[in-house]
């Protein structure tokens, strides 16, 4: 079974299993995603993995972070092999196709695993140094029946030993089974080989591990690939690579290790041959690998490789002079007798002696003030400081095209954290291309850099799949502040598109809303117009071109062009049609001529005096249901209530 499993990122851990299915989308996406990554980094979709009959292929899904394979960009579909490393926004992954190489259970305390190895190791050890205890042990590495019977114990009185079944004794506990209590006795002896690799220094200081013949032996921290594991942080994830030959021949291979491998204190430049009992030293860590069968030697530590080299090199010289003992040499004649020496003369010399010493005293003395003036005049540390403010300000003058990009230097690695928005990826380009004509910059991590311009690209295609918003589209007017645009023919539809964008946009604090509602303008116009006494107006938006059907009372002609000069002045309108015609005063009052009767006109002179209304008789001034009566025309009765005029038509 495939898995991927996060090496690196806040996700750190996770396993993700390629099983269940032949496809299988990654991302943050809950209801799309069948692998789901909690990483605000990566994208909705952020990749699709397929198996087919050639492998495991991985398509890149996301334009924001795209997939990158072994520090590739993934463009086309890619074949993964073991041990590939795949970027998943923020989290580094690595491909596994089978459950062997899965990451462990790390023990939470190195000491008692330390503890657990010397523990294992004493029984080898205590075989090699006592000569009593080698004949309990057979050529094979097992343990014969005597000394298994001394491991268990003596048997008790009254209690019966069979070889066969194991020691018997009382317990409060229930009976196990054979099975069961053999399992439960591991004394680790079919995997002792001939070699074993011993942690003389550093952190794993006496940990001991046993090699097997034709094998191949990783050392290093990563607990996924490395078959040694040294928890040292000075150790390199894969840091080199021991191989046992058939022939039992020792080789050592460097993986490109930032601190290097050490043997005997000279660093291994390619892959060679490794004596046994040679001293090997990783970061802080050293170990010797010794044959078990061999010749012991007392190790030596390896914290002054020089010592090393010295005692190699007297063993050579006593080798030497051994030699030089076993040959005959000739006598050598008795040396001459010395002259004597007279009082005076020697009072002479003892003076000029003293002399000498003074002199050489006071020399000494020069050179140790001179010293001392040199080191004083050295030490001054306003140099350093001078160095500090000159690397921020130039950081913040490479920096300062880009103010919405924040930046976090550490001195102690010279490595720069970039994290923010830039508006195009030639941006990017050009924030990056300041920052490496920086000398003491060594490492850049633009990993936290958002490109706007990749973020509205991705989003806009997905809105415009719903016919009701093709109108919409969000643009980025500056660095990390985005804004939507377009025409919507309800508020409905804004707020289905507000809980889309809510669920699908990351950046919705920094969006403008834009949105021009054609349901909103309408009904705004419609309450203004009729609060200045125009009604019966049709009023039509599309598309931000605005039309006007119908017939405008008398006298409103002012009123409805202030307002209808307010509302052309609207970012959402780009046109105005204006199809109204004035209508005649009584066309534009309203007609209750049905709520009421008229049977009877009073007239003089042609002109009516009176009306006899529902069995009223009115004139002008009168008031009929809150109506004053204006004026009596051969053809209508003319009333007004609050300002707003109603007509009675006579038949």
């Amino acid at each position: 079974m495939a898995k991927l499993v996060a090496e690196e990122g806040n996700l750190k851990g996770l396993i993700l299993s390629l099983e269940n299915g032949k496809e299988w989308v990654i991302g943050r996406d809950p209801d799309t995603c069948q692998l789901l990554i909690e990483d605000p980094v990566a994208s909705r979709k952020h990749l699709i993995v397929r198996e087919t009959d050639e492998g495991i292929f991985v398509e890149n899904l996301s334009s924001t972070n795209p997939v990158e394979i072994n520090q590739e960009e993934v463009k086309e579909p890619r074949l993964l092999k073991h041990g590939d490393t795949v970027k998943i926004g923020s989290g580094l992954y690595r491909f596994y196709m089978d459950t062997e190489a899965m990451v462990y259970p790390e023990s939470n305390d190195i000491s008692s695993q330390g503890a657990g190895l010397e523990k294992q190791a004493k029984p080898e050890e205590e075989a090699m140094t006592n000569p009593s205890n080698q004949s309990d042990i057979n050529p094979e590495g097992a343990l014969t029946d005597s000394a298994a019977t001394s491991l268990a114990g003596d048997p008790k009185e009254g209690e019966a030993y069979n070889a066969e079944e194991g020691l018997k004794h009382d317990t409060i506990f229930d009976d196990k089974s054979e099975e069961e209590v053999l399992a439960a006795i591991d004394f680790d002896i079919v995997e002792t080989g001939k070699w074993l690799l011993k942690v003389i220094s550093g952190p794993n200081n006496g940990a001991e591990f046993n090699m097997q013949t034709g094998k191949t032996y990783i050392v290093g921290t990563d607990a996924q690939s490395a078959d040694i594991i040294f928890h040292d942080t000075s150790v390199s994830r894969q840091h080199a690579k021991i191989r046992v030959a058939d022939d039992d021949s020792l080789s050592i291979e460097d993986m490109g290790s930032k601190n290097g491998t050490l043997v005997d204190g000279a660093k291994l430049q390619a892959k060679g041959p490794l004596s046994p009992n040679s001293v090997v030293t990783l970061g802080t860590t050293s170990f010797v690998i010794f044959d078990r069968e061999g010749e012991m030697q007392t190790i030596i530590s390896p914290l002054l490789p020089s010592i090393v080299k010295m005692l190699q090199k007297e063993e050579d010289k006593k080798e030497e002079k051994e030699k030089e003992k076993k040959e005959e040499k000739p006598v050598k004649p008795l040396p001459p007798p010395k002259p004597q020496i007279s009082i005076e003369d020697l009072k002479e010399k003892n003076k000029t002696t003293l002399t000498a010493f003074i002199l050489i005293a006071i020399v000494t003395g020069l050179f140790g003030l001179m010293a001392v003036g040199a080191l004083s005049l050295f030490r001054s540390e306003p140099v350093q400081v001078q160095e500090v403010v000159e690397a921020e300000s130039m950081l913040k003058d490479a920096m300062s095209p880009f103010p919405e990009v924040q930046f976090s230097y550490n001195k102690a690695n010279n490595t720069i954290l970039l994290i923010g928005h830039v508006l195009t990826d030639n941006q990017k380009k050009q924030l990056l291309y300041n920052l490496q004509g920086l000398s003491f910059i060594k490492n850049i991590d633009d990993s936290g850099i958002i490109i706007d311009e990749l973020v509205w690209r991705d989003i806009n295609p997905m809105i415009a799949r719903n016919p009701k918003w093709r109108g919409i589209s969000i643009q980025a007017t500056t660095p990390g502040n985005f804004q939507i645009t377009g025409y919507l023919k309800s508020r409905k539809d804004l707020e289905e598109l507000t809980e889309y964008l809510s669920s699908n946009f990351v950046y919705l604090d920094n969006l403008e809303n834009k949105v021009f509602v054609e349901e909103d303008v309408v009904s705004s116009l419609k309450t203004r117009l009729q609060a200045q006494g125009i009604k019966n107006l049709r009023i039509e938006l599309s598309n931000g071109d605005l039309s006007i059907r119908g017939a405008l009372p008398q006298g409103k002609q002012a009123e409805f062009k202030e307002i209808i000069t307010e509302y052309s002045k609207l970012p959402g309108i780009r046109s105005f049609q204006d199809f109204v015609t004035e209508s005649e005063p009584e066309r534009s009052m309203i007609d209750v001529t049905d709520r009421y009767e008229v049977s009877g006109i009073s007239r003089s002179g042609g002109a009516n005096l009176s009306v006899v209304v529902d069995g009223r008789i009115l004139s002008k001034g009168d008031i009929l249901d809150g109506m004053r009566v204006t004026e009596i025309t051969p053809k209508a009765i003319l009333l007004e209530k609050d300002g707003v005029k109603y007509r009675i038509e006579l038949r």
